[in-house]
């Protein structure tokens, strides 16, 4: 046998009997034993100077604790966006820059070392607006005042501000100034009492927005039927309740307040105490064209109405709380699976 020959057959020989190495890095389902772990697995993040931004490290090694590169990791949370309101988002990549938003149960990958990094921006609601001011337009007999709560990007409203001082006029060209909320991204204008009632005026949108004029104009185009109110838990025995809702259309305009109040919950029949048990579902049709937000009042017994929250869907659970509050510690577990290895890291909102 040929020399060239005989130094084929030993390296094809060599190649069958050697051992299969498997590559990593293919996407392949983690092998059995394998860990995921996280550098920190208990956040505590402050809302009280805004947003907050936290970097999740996660590694994922095999049975011998090594690091397995390319592997799948996906990652969600049951308050992260995309749903709404969300109290949080994610981020691929250790930091929170826009453009990098991802959804909850997204998927990454581990580099080379067996490592993969998300973040969390944790979106804190919007504070109480401090009281706007108001420079009154045309001198007349009627009085007007105006308040004014602050929207953040999830939808969610602040509690609504006090009440500007009273501008007796005509209404033309009364214009409400305000204070910058740091993480606002809309203001809901709230104002002209007919007595006791005010209307949301208008939504405007802006991070740099500090001004409306109200120039009297209030469309009726989009005007929500008389809302259904639905008793959920158990009935009281005293308290009585009444709701009315508004609408804005996409211009800014808000259309007057909903064609007739609710009728009344009587007393005997809602409940005694507002909670997240013992609540009254508010529900309405949006008229035509349909309003882009919704305000929703209240009143108790013969009481003046109250803004309670300004929403986008076609219903509202009045739980006690004024204007889509938050509760000042808000918990919640993002949880990252790959294969059958997960983790979930505890997140606290202060």
């Amino acid at each position: 046998m040929k020399l060239l020959t005989k130094i084929a057959l030993i390296l094809i020989l060599s190649l069958l009997t050697a051992p299969v190495l498997l590559l990593k890095g293919c996407g392949n389902t983690p092998t059995y034993g394998s860990t995921l772990s996280a550098t920190q697995t208990t956040v505590s993040l402050s809302s009280i100077s805004g947003p907050t931004c936290y970097t999740g490290n996660l590694i994922l090694v095999d049975v011998n604790l090594s690091p397995l590169n390319g592997m799948p990791i996906q990652v969600y949370g049951a308050f992260a966006a995309p749903r709404y309101p969300a109290r949080y988002r994610f981020y691929d990549g250790g930091f929170c820059q826009a453009g990098y938003e991802r959804d909850s149960g997204f998927t990454g990958y581990t580099n080379q070392s067996g490592a993969y990094k998300f973040s969390i921006e944790i979106a804190a609601v919007a504070g109480q607006p401090a009281r706007p001011d108001a420079t009154c337009g045309t001198l007349g007999s009627t009085a007007y005042t105006y308040q004014i709560a602050a929207i953040e990007s999830s939808g969610d409203a602040s509690s609504v501000s006090q009440a500007t001082q009273t501008c007796n006029g005509g209404v033309t060209n009364n214009i409400i100034s305000w204070a910058l909320e740091p993480i606002a991204t809309a203001y809901a204008i709230i104002g002209r009492s007919f007595g006791p009632t005010m209307q949301l005026l208008a939504v405007v949108t802006g991070t740099s927005t500090t001004n409306y004029t109200d120039t009297g104009a209030v469309s009726t185009a989009g005007q929500p039927l008389a809302p259904t109110v639905t008793l959920v838990g158990t009935a009281g025995t005293t308290t009585a309740y009444t709701y009315a809702v508004v609408a804005t259309g996409a211009n800014g305009i808000a259309t007057a307040l909903s064609a007739a109040p609710s009728t009344a919950i009587a007393a005997g029949v809602g409940p005694q105490t507002l909670s997240t048990t013992n609540y009254n579902r508010i529900t309405w049709l949006a008229g035509a064209p349909a309003g882009t937000y919704y305000g929703v009042y209240r009143k108790i017994g013969g009481g003046a109405w109250t803004l309670l929250a300004v929403v986008t869907g076609l219903a509202y659970n009045d739980t006690g709380s004024a204007a889509n509050s938050t509760p000042s510690t808000f918990s919640d577990t993002v949880f990252a699976t790959s294969g059958t290895s997960a983790i979930g890291i505890s997140l606290t909102l202060n």
